[in-house]
């Protein structure tokens, strides 16, 4: 039975060598050359919730590629409209096709929020409340009084500020849906607090 053996250098492209030994210990070799074709790899992030309304950036890609996005073509910003997995064909110089999916989760960020709320124990409007606040374990909130000083903030805010510890007046909100992205969608505006 003979033998064989493939001696590859350490690219991708170039000559390999291939031997054939049988069972004589006769030996052939043979050179071929390859030219590789570069596939147009890229990466989307990872799965990920987006308010509606907002735009999926395209990633970087190889230079002198070509991309179409499913049911959105060529656009280099994709609207977010809805759930569902978006998918991004790149088409390289050679020739050559990647492609990479993203499941988007949809929010809607933009709901008017209550501007009034009274922590006064009754059960209606006791607290603080942004429908969505849940949806991003990364948000922050902060209030700030009229002088500018910054009176409550949270970190992943779970909808429990009551106000309790301040008085009656009209604050300034700033709710950021993800602090690990910079310049992050937030949503802002007043409050008025009444006991």
């Amino acid at each position: 039975t003979p033998t064989f053996s493939f001696i590859q250098n350490e690219e991708t492209n170039g000559e390999f060598v291939i031997s054939v030994i049988d069972n004589l210990n006769c030996t052939v070799n043979d050179t071929i050359q390859v030219n590789a074709l570069e596939i147009p790899l890229f990466q989307l992030s990872t799965d990920t919730l987006l308010c509606i309304g907002s735009f999926l950036e395209i990633p970087e890609l190889p230079i002198g590629s070509t991309y179409s996005w499913e049911n959105f073509g060529s656009m280099s910003q994709v609207p977010i409209v809805s759930d569902g997995w978006l998918t991004l064909t790149v088409t390289g110089l050679n020739g050559c096709i990647y492609y990479d999916s993203i499941n988007i989760d949809a929010a809607n960020c933009y709901d008017d929020l209550p501007n009034v709320f009274t922590p006064n124990g009754d059960g209606v409007n006791d607290y603080f409340v942004i429908d969505e606040a849940l949806l991003f374990p990364n948000s922050r909130l902060e209030i700030i009084n009229r002088w500018g000083q910054e009176v409550y903030s949270m970190n992943g805010y779970n909808n429990t500020f009551n106000g309790n510890e301040l008085h009656d007046g009209v604050y300034f909100y700033v709710f950021y849906y993800d602090t690990t992205i910079d310049n992050s969608n937030k949503k802002e505006g007043f409050l008025t607090l009444i006991h």
